[in-house]
């Protein structure tokens, strides 16, 4: 995430929401991801400030970048839409059922180079859930078993 990324107008917006003290606690919370991104701070230091998880602040980011404040106001519930298309999902589980890679490390990795996605751990983990992979530490594996490692 790019550094300066709020005009001065819209930082002077957010911090004014955030001082009215009226604001329900998770849209302020949502604005302060924003803003510490902003500020040049790594997801991961957000993550620990404000002890959420990465794939939430990287979600607050995206609600942000395409729906302004709208976006961080939008409370829906249910799972987010994979950002696989069908064909992409069905390469990636045939890749595979044909490597078997050991680690999920290697399928994000897969992923990035083959589609340009970047799935967290546990977007990874969700998505191999999704479309029926498991991992597993190496073993002996059953004929017929759509595992990973």
């Amino acid at each position: 995430m790019d550094k300066g990324f709020l005009t001065e107008q819209q930082r002077t917006v957010m911090k004014a929401i955030l001082k009215r003290g009226s604001t329900q606690q998770r849209f302020a919370r949502r604005i302060n991801a924003v803003l510490l991104l902003d500020k040049g701070w790594s997801c991961a230091d957000v993550v620990e400030a404000l002890f959420l998880d990465d794939d939430t602040i990287r979600g607050f980011h995206k609600a942000y970048v395409s729906d302004g404040l709208a976006g961080l106001e939008r409370f829906e519930s249910g799972g987010s839409a994979c950002d696989m298309n069908d064909e992409q999902v069905k390469a990636f589980v045939d890749w595979v059922g044909k490597t078997h890679p050991s680690s999920r490390r290697l399928a994000g990795a897969w992923l990035k180079k083959s589609y340009g996605l970047d799935y967290s751990k546990a977007g990874l983990i969700a998505l191999m859930n999704r479309v029926g992979l498991v991992f597993r530490k190496p073993t002996e594996e059953a004929p017929g078993n759509r595992t990973m490692g």
